[in-house]
């Protein structure tokens, strides 16, 4: 989800910890320039980045109201699994589906009597 928030952040090459990298709020970078003390960095996680959007004075006053909802409503939504595996595990066995719906589907006692059930 940091993909939808790269235009409102500027990235850094500093870390926190070994792991995690910094950013900053653009519109705080913009106003305070990158050496200026009042800018605080940001752990470039979408929760972190967010919260961060929602107590920002400089994020209010740089963006409009529509855009700033646009922004915040991404906490909100719901988290896609684009490309990657659902499982569900039966009595030790893993079996991988693609698609929520299809996952719903399949848990029948159908589908679960092909797993031998101890």
């Amino acid at each position: 989800m940091v993909q939808n928030l790269k235009k409102y952040i500027v990235t850094t090459s500093k870390k926190s910890g070994s792991s995690n990298k910094l950013c900053y709020c653009k519109a705080c970078y913009d106003k305070y320039g990158e050496n200026n003390p009042e800018l605080k960095a940001i752990v470039n996680k979408t929760n972190h980045i967010l919260s961060h959007f929602r107590n920002c004075r400089n994020f209010d006053e740089a963006y409009e109201l529509e855009e700033k909802e646009t922004i915040l409503s991404l906490a909100s939504k719901k988290k896609t699994n684009l490309g990657k595996r659902s499982g569900i595990r039966i009595q030790n066995k893993q079996c991988h589906v693609t698609d929520p719906q299809i996952l719903a589907n399949k848990i029948s006692s159908k589908f679960i009597s092909r797993f031998r059930l101890s």
